[in-house]
């Protein structure tokens, strides 16, 4: 997927194509009618690289043009998953770079021997552009393992979009481009609809890049939890492929995201009427709360009545 990175998709397209693998890859590029320079960018190095390289075309007022006029940017997302033929499919956002040239060998191998997997991940080392520093994030739980579940992934997302190699024979449903965050739902909606694990890889075979023009990355932390909390809303609506428990584990994670958000908009100078709005929807999942954040609502619900942040 690439988007305005004309500073960025050189590096990303080199990581790619500089893969050592035993199998063909092809790159499937949709770029979202960027005004920068990238589009340019691309065609050159479809000229150089037309065995490897496929861009999509796009022009006005086609087909795809027509279907992103009423879809976000998951519309581009979805049509370049539609237009991908290998076994498998590898993530690699514009603005990204895979660091390590045997990171696709190596997780096509575990997959190839492990059919009860259904994707492979890795850790993903994180560069702030403005700031010129790294981060080495372990993943979210406090004991790293090979394997996870979709149980793991219900309880928040782990997975660093340009570490994911998953098997290309899966659709993705039409409500998917409803969705404001298209990464963590993917995972869950493989994982339930197949049954099948995840693999982790405990290397950093990719950077992911923090910057001015990221999707998700540099929004505030009211618009990320809102988001998080539309996606949980719309799994639950679209829950045939998760189980009783399974549901339930979404449920807390999305009351969880609800006291994340009171959180924050808790230090934050916002109109009485908003906050006791988002109170009001939180107490809808109270009986997901433990007494320590039952209490917190009742500070949240004073403070919010007295004005205090």
């Amino acid at each position: 997927m690439t988007f305005n990175h004309a500073k960025f998709v050189t590096q990303a397209l080199d990581s790619a194509l500089a893969q050592q693998t035993s199998f063909p890859i092809e790159v499937v590029i949709g770029d979202d009618y960027s005004n920068d320079g990238t589009h340019a960018t691309l065609e050159t190095y479809q000229k150089r690289f037309p065995d490897k390289i496929r861009l999509l075309k796009r022009p006005l007022n086609g087909a795809y043009w027509q279907k992103r006029q009423h879809g976000n940017h998951l519309t581009n997302f979805v049509d370049i998953v539609e237009n991908c033929h290998g076994k498998y499919i590898a993530l690699l956002d514009g603005d990204d770079m895979w660091t390590d040239t045997n990171k696709l060998q190596q997780q096509v191998d575990f997959l190839d021997k492990n059919p009860d997997y259904v994707m492979s991940c890795h850790y993903v080392r994180y560069l702030n552009e403005e700031q010129g520093t790294f981060k080495f994030p372990d993943m979210s739980f406090s004991q790293a393992y090979d394997t996870y579940t979709l149980d793991d992934l219900l309880k928040g997302n782990f997975i660093t979009t340009c570490s994911v190699v998953f098997r290309n024979n899966y659709q993705i449903p039409n409500w998917f481009t409803q969705l404001s965050v298209g990464d963590w739902p993917l995972y869950i909606i493989l994982c339930g609809l197949s049954k099948g694990k995840i693999h982790c890889l405990n290397q950093y075979l990719a950077t992911y890049r923090i910057h001015t023009g990221g999707v998700f990355s540099l929004q505030t932390k009211i618009s990320q939890v809102k988001r998080l909390i539309d996606v949980c809303g719309i799994l639950l609506k679209q829950n045939n492929f998760l189980d009783y428990n399974q549901q339930r584990l979404l449920r807390k994670l999305e009351a969880e995201y609800h006291l994340q958000l009171l959180s924050t908009i808790h230090t934050k100078t916002i109109d009485r009427k908003t906050r006791l709005k988002w109170f009001f929807e939180t107490v809808k999942r109270i009986k997901y709360f433990s007494s320590t954040e039952f209490r917190y609502l009742l500070v949240y619900f004073l403070d919010t009545l007295t004005n205090r942040k």
